[in-house]
């Protein structure tokens, strides 16, 4: 009588005692008590129901949260409460509920001063996107009409915490934020566009190591930011999952964006693709052409480029086909035009009738005798390479020599040349600043941009450094030598590996103790580097490290040990070259062992391969 009479009484006492008597009701009148207090929608005393939650049974907070949507009066105030229970409990009442529509509580909540609500917010919001993503995939658990709303209450809620991101520095919203790119590419290309937010940093924390198709629509369109680019290229680069880059593929129609189209240029690999087109031979429509779009465009060598596009037109179905052809009709490269004649006498289909008809319009034009890139070989220093753009654009398709030959024949004519690689060593592409770093090593140019180099040696990025390092070694001066010495300790293997081997080639001998210590080193090419600068001095440790790499049971170790045994020419192991040769395991390392031996001076007749190397992978 008691309760009913509670349920009969509209007033802000009676909502108290109900939320009060709530904990000792049957189930049934639980129900009845909370529909009535949803019903009445006094934000007070629903805020009480959030408040008293915390304290309630499992069973009891399940009806609550079942509830989290017409909750919303009351969890607006919870949010704003003085207490940090009663807002943790809001945050877990949204969170638990799935509920996308009070998720813009959640960006509130995120700027309170506290740093477990704002914890729990960042957390409740990545959760909820991360729900939606996944019911998403499964469209029988919601309508699309459903799935829009929800979308855009999340992007709504992500928009608001990612314009607040200084008061609270939340990664997960960051990470909620990139995989609703689509909604919220604005604001997040706004947030980077400040630097003392130092946002790039946190994106590319969130995108390292996450193989997510779901992470693709933020990939395509960071390619735009310069300050993103690098770490999205090598994503991308790097990827071999087929679910994710189809994902990309379905991104790429942003590449009619000029500045997208132009930024896939910064991919340098595409892992994906390294054993043969076999990923792509079942792309159809718009997935195909994207396909072409990515390899035609990217920043691969030109004939690993062609050799793709040339495997597309020849192997694959026929709207691939066509869209690799188009692909090599924009590359004006010496190689595109003998993959062209190759289509149009092989091929068929529309494939070879558009390489036929791209062939006559080149003839006409006069294109086949003008390429950019000539084949290796060929007569150096072409027409068309007379500017920085030029070179820097073919610098990595061409041999050493005619990097040398032409960088060096600009530099005397080009005025400007020194300013335009300045600037590329100050990008904020990480890949600019490194191959900016490789064309100072291969021009000698040192002296001009010594301070530069100094600086980039402690570049945030392990390419970077990497490559400064290799040009240090050609730089004999205190401080030159201070930072190798520096760089041993450098979280990257490369660069510890790279700065040994620049100690070495400037017989630094004073860092040895600090070398000897990378005797030990988990990584095979450091402690490589190392045994070959230690032996020099005659270190009787290196040795020991030497024969204990012979032995390794790993492949990579007794393959780098062969090659320091190669560099210095070590006679004196020409047994265990031997038994390497005749009698391991390894066919790889068996192969290396004799050219080694050949190269010492040793000739060794090749023995019967060992039993067991069926099972040697």
């Amino acid at each position: 009588m008691v309760y009913a009479l509670l349920v009969r009484s509209n007033n802000a006492a009676a909502d108290r005692a109900l939320v009060d008597a709530l904990p000792d009701l049957d189930s049934g009148f639980q129900d009845v008590a909370l529909d009535t207090l949803i019903q009445r929608n006094r934000p007070a005393g629903l805020a009480r129901v959030v408040a008293a939650y915390p304290d309630w049974t499992n069973s009891l907070r399940q009806r609550v949260v079942a509830r989290a949507e017409v909750l919303s009066a009351g969890l607006r105030l919870a949010v704003d409460s003085d207490s940090a229970d009663t807002r943790l409990a809001a945050v877990e009442i949204i969170q638990r509920g799935n509920c996308a529509k009070c998720a813009y509580l959640l960006a509130n909540a995120l700027t309170r001063p506290c740093p477990k609500t704002r914890r729990a917010a960042g957390q409740a919001i990545e959760q909820l996107v991360t729900d939606f993503l996944d019911r998403s995939s499964q469209p029988e658990r919601a309508t699309a009409a459903e799935l829009a709303s929800q979308r855009r209450a999340l992007a709504g809620a992500v928009r608001q915490a990612m314009n607040c991101w200084s008061a609270h520095r939340r990664t997960e919203v960051v990470r909620a934020a990139m995989w609703l790119a689509e909604d919220l590419e604005d604001v997040i290309l706004a947030r980077v566009a400040q630097p003392r937010l130092k946002l790039s940093r946190v994106f590319e924390e969130s995108l390292r190591g996450r193989l997510d198709p779901h992470m693709a629509a933020y990939a395509v369109r960071a390619l735009q930011v310069p300050e993103l680019r690098g770490p999205v290229a090598a994503w991308i680069g790097n990827c071999m999952d087929d679910v994710t880059m189809v994902a990309v593929l379905d991104n790429l129609w942003l590449a009619g964006d000029v500045e997208v189209y132009r930024a896939l240029s910064s991919i340098r690999r595409l892992a994906w693709l390294e054993n043969g087109i076999g990923p792509l031979l079942d792309l159809t429509g718009s997935r195909a052409e994207s396909a072409a779009i990515l390899v035609g465009s990217s920043g691969l060598p030109n004939e690993a480029k062609v050799g793709l596009l040339e495997s597309m037109a020849r192997s694959g179905p026929a709207g691939l086909a066509r869209a690799a052809v188009w692909q090599l009709v924009a590359n004006r490269t010496r190689e595109a035009s003998e993959t062209l004649r190759e289509i149009a006498r092989h091929a068929s289909g529309d494939a070879s009738r558009l390489a036929g008809r791209e062939l006559k319009r080149r003839e006409r034009a006069g294109l086949l005798s003008a390429d950019l890139v000539p084949p290796s070989g060929a007569n150096p220093a072409p027409v068309e390479l007379n500017t920085f753009d030029a070179y820097w654009a073919a610098f990595d398709r061409l041999d050493e020599a005619r990097q040398t030959q032409v960088g060096l024949r600009l530099r005397d004519q080009r005025h400007d040349f020194d300013r335009l690689l300045r600037q590329k060593l100050a990008s904020a592409d990480a890949a600019d600043r490194s191959l900016g770093v490789r064309l100072v090593r291969r021009l000698g140019l040192y002296a001009a941009f010594d301070t530069l180099l100094f600086a980039l040696a402690y570049d945030a990025d392990a390419r970077v450094r990497s490559a400064v390092v290799r040009a240090l070694g050609h730089m004999d001066n205190p401080t030159s030598r201070r930072i190798l010495s520096t760089a041993l300790h450098d979280p990257d293997a490369r660069v510890q590996a790279n700065a040994i081997e620049a100690l070495d080639g400037l017989e630094a001998s004073q860092y040895q103790s600090v070398v000897r210590d990378k005797l030990a080193s988990p990584n095979g090419r450091v402690r490589a580097n190392a045994v070959k600068m230690l032996l020099k001095l005659e270190l009787h440790e290196a040795v020991d490290a030497l024969l204990n790499m012979l032995q390794g049971a790993a492949r990579s170790d007794r393959l780098s040990a062969l090659w320091v045994i190669e560099c210095l020419r070590l006679e004196s192991l020409t047994d265990r070259l031997v038994d390497l040769a005749q009698n391991d395991l390894d066919p790889q390392v068996r192969r290396r062992a004799m050219q080694v031996a050949r190269t010492v001076g040793v000739e060794i007749a090749p023995a019967a391969a060992p039993a067991i190397e069926e099972a040697v992978p």
